[in-house]
């Protein structure tokens, strides 16, 4: 999922979700339900974000397999041409091998401001 995002490939990204995949993010408050929904808003996040790179700083998976916790630095440049590297937690729940939710939460007190600020 992660590559297919650094590369701008929406079609391969979306194919590790179900078709009901629910997608909320705690900090800016989106909540998408739907592969479709969740499509056309990430969609929108490659228009205003050029994403460099993403590093994995931990990573929990539970024992039977079908919840993950990561903590990631997102690094990249926003639309004004700004550099940004929050750090985020993404928590994600699996179904039939693919993603079914997914949260995130950033861990930076001014991701907001390294995302959309001019």
């Amino acid at each position: 999922m992660v590559e297919a995002f650094l590369i701008k490939a929406p079609d391969a990204m979306m194919d590790t979700f179900t078709n009901d995949v629910v997608f909320i993010d705690e900090t800016f408050g989106d909540h998408v339900v739907g592969r479709d929904e969740y499509e056309e808003m990430n969609a929108d996040v490659i228009k205003w974000a050029d994403p460099d790179a993403t590093r994995v700083v931990d990573r929990f998976v539970s024992e039977d397999g079908t919840r993950t916790v990561a903590i990631w630095d997102w690094i990249g440049t926003n639309f004004y041409g700004k550099p940004f590297d929050p750090p985020f937690v993404l928590i994600q729940e699996y179904k039939d091998g693919k993603i079914s939710k997914q949260s995130i939460s950033y861990a930076s007190p001014d991701a907001y401001g390294q995302l959309m600020d001019q």
